[in-house]
Order: C-alpha cells, then sequence, then structure tokens
C-alpha cells in the first residue's frame, strides 16, 4: 500500500509538467516563426541597403560632375522636399496608388526616362506628383533629369530601408521583452499588477497568428488601478481568451480588447466578430476537457483553467455573452481583495 501511494504521489505532477512542456514548445515554435520574419526582413533590408548606398554615391559622382554649381543647388532643393514630402507622406489605397503609379509612369516615358518601373513606386509613396515632375522638367534636360530622379529615388529608399530595419529590430526587441516579462511573471506569482501589461503581452506572444487579415483593437481605460494579482495566472487567462477569438474568426475579422472600471471590479472584455458559439453548447464550454476545435489542436481544459484562476484564485466572475458576429467574453476582478490560494 505504502509503495502504491509513493507511486501515486510521485506520478501525479507529470500531467502538469507534460502540460506544461507542452506549452512552452507551443510558444517556442510560434516565437521562433515570429522572430524569424523580422530577423529575414532586416537582413534583406540590410543587403538592399548596401547595394542602394553604392547606387547613391555612384549618381552623386556623376552628378557633382556634370552640373554647374547652380544646378546642383537646385538638385539640393528637390532633395529636401523630396524628404520632407517622404516623411510626411500618408498612405493611399490601393486604387488610388495603382492611378497615382500609372499616372506618373506615363510621365516619365513621355519625357524619355528609363528605369520607370524602379523610380514610379518609391514617388508614389513619397507622394512626388507629376506637378512636382514638372517642376524637375523646367531646369533640367531629359538626360539630366534622368539623373537627378535616380538620384532622389536613391536618397529615397535608403531612408526607406533603415526604416524597415529599425521596425525589424522594435520587432525582436518587443518579442525578447514579451518573453523575459513572462519569466519574470513566473518568479514572482503574486505582485502588484498592471492589467494592460499582461494584455500587451498576451497579444505580443500570440502575434504570429495574428494575420493581415486580423484587426486587433485596444479600448483601454488608462486609469484603471493597479490590483494585487497572480499576474502569471491572469496572463494565462488572457492569452487563452485571445487564443480562442483568434480561431473563432478564422484569420479573418475583428478582435477588441476593453478595459473599463464598473462598481468596484475591474472589468476585461474580450471581443470576436466571429460566427459565434453553437447555441447547444455554450452551456458546456467550462466543462473540463470539452473542445470544439479538432483532434490534436485543443486540449477542451483552456475555458476550465481560466474560470478557476479567475473564480477560486481571484475571487472574481468569467462570463460570455454570444450570437452569429459577435462573442464576449467579460472577466471582472475586485480591486479591493488580495487573493489567495486554497
Amino acid at each position: 500500500m505504502n509503495q502504491m501511494t509513493q507511486c501515486m504521489l510521485t506520478s501525479e505532477p507529470i500531467p502538469k509538467k507534460q502540460k506544461k512542456l507542452i506549452e512552452l514548445g507551443t510558444l517556442a515554435v510560434g516565437l521562433a516563426h515570429e522572430m524569424n520574419n523580422p530577423a529575414a526582413a532586416g537582413g534583406r533590408a540590410a543587403e538592399q541597403l548596401h547595394e542602394t548606398i553604392q547606387r547613391f554615391l555612384s549618381l552623386a559622382l556623376k552628378l557633382n560632375q556634370q552640373m554647374t554649381k547652380a544646378q546642383l543647388e537646385l538638385v539640393s532643393d528637390l532633395h529636401r522636399e523630396a524628404v520632407e514630402r517622404a516623411s510626411t507622406a500618408s498612405e493611399f489605397d490601393t486604387l488610388m496608388y495603382s492611378d497615382q503609379e500609372e499616372e506618373i509612369i506615363a510621365w516619365l516615358e513621355a519625357h524619355g526616362i528609363t528605369e520607370r518601373w524602379k523610380l514610379a513606386p518609391i514617388l508614389v509613396k513619397a507622394q512626388l506628383d507629376t506637378e512636382w515632375l514638372d517642376t524637375v522638367g523646367e531646369d533640367f534636360a531629359a538626360e539630366e533629369m534622368g539623373h537627378v530622379l535616380n538620384w532622389i529615388e536613391a536618397i529615397l529608399k535608403v531612408f526607406e530601408l533603415l526604416d524597415e530595419i529599425k521596425q525589424s529590430t522594435v520587432r525582436i526587441s518587443d518579442l525578447a521583452q514579451a518573453v523575459k516579462s513572462y519569466s519574470y511573471m513566473e518568479q514572482t506569482p503574486l505582485q502588484v499588477v498592471d492589467i494592460h501589461k499582461g494584455l500587451d503581452s498576451s497579444l505580443t506572444l500570440l502575434s504570429y497568428k495574428l494575420k493581415q487579415g486580423v484587426v486587433v483593437t485596444r479600448k483601454y481605460n488608462r486609469n484603471l488601478p493597479q490590483i494585487c494579482a497572480y499576474e502569471s495566472e491572469l496572463n494565462q487567462v488572457w492569452t487563452n481568451l485571445i487564443d480562442n477569438a483568434i480561431e473563432s474568426i478564422a484569420g479573418q475579422g475583428k478582435i477588441w480588447i476593453c478595459t473599463s472600471l464598473e462598481d468596484r471590479c475591474i472589468l476585461v472584455e474580450i471581443i470576436d466578430n466571429g460566427p459565434g458559439i453553437p447555441p447547444d453548447i455554450q452551456s458546456r464550454i467550462f466543462e473540463p476537457f470539452f473542445t470544439t476545435k479538432k483532434m490534436g489542436v485543443g486540449t477542451g481544459l483552456g475555458l476550465d483553467i481560466s474560470r478557476r484562476i479567475i473564480f477560486e484564485l481571484h475571487h472574481g466572475s468569467i462570463r460570455f455573452f454570444s450570437q452569429p458576429g459577435e462573442t464576449r467574453f467579460q472577466i471582472r476582478l475586485p480591486i479591493d481583495s488580495c487573493p489567495n490560494k486554497s
């Protein structure tokens, strides 16, 4: 009997450890995928930057050799204007962008400018239109104008590539910080918690699932008080619910993350515009091992664990409302009580 009891006691933690390893493995795969994207983008941009700088220097030398001092001053003015326009340019919709590009290509062709396919896209992005090109054409002959436009295109391309590298490094830094934050939560379970940091960390960790067709809107009440809570456990709740919302909209749709103060509780709402939870299974979604996901994808424990974390650890509540086009999970956390494990 003693041997049997000892065996049961030592084997009992194994499922928990296995689950943790599975979660860490899934997280590692997602993070590796997500970090690979900005790393690859940054590498490509760095290679292109090297080539573009070489081209820029070659064109600058050519301009210095062929143009007068007065012409070089005009080129300098055009350069400043182009960079200024590019820095304040707003985004075009696809149709307008296409129309603008066709207009510029037609203008360049009419003025005998080669490499139109390379010049047009970046000129459009910088909102340098045909009127601006007309001013260039007034001061330079066709061959000179080609050199000037290619030089300006090279400058704009350098700034564009530097911005891509910056975005890539910031993205990697954000992911690393999210992992660091996640690890820190595990080390200090009970602490003063900023709800918004936990929500943002969960979104960052799941960002590899947020494709171009997914729009996430944060509606945060920035005046929420901090609360005493188990942050790592709360983070697990946010991750479970946001992940479910992503699954619900199947890569095409909207998700809202909202926070507010309601009486003496913090209210967190996670909403999606997916097809909704079928009425005949709504009463079962918090049951352990109940899942609507395909075999091998879901454990059926996410919502049960979330309910236990909110209700048992934090003395709060978790509810949901669902219909076609809207599923809304509401989590209420009291701000006056310090949680304790039972």
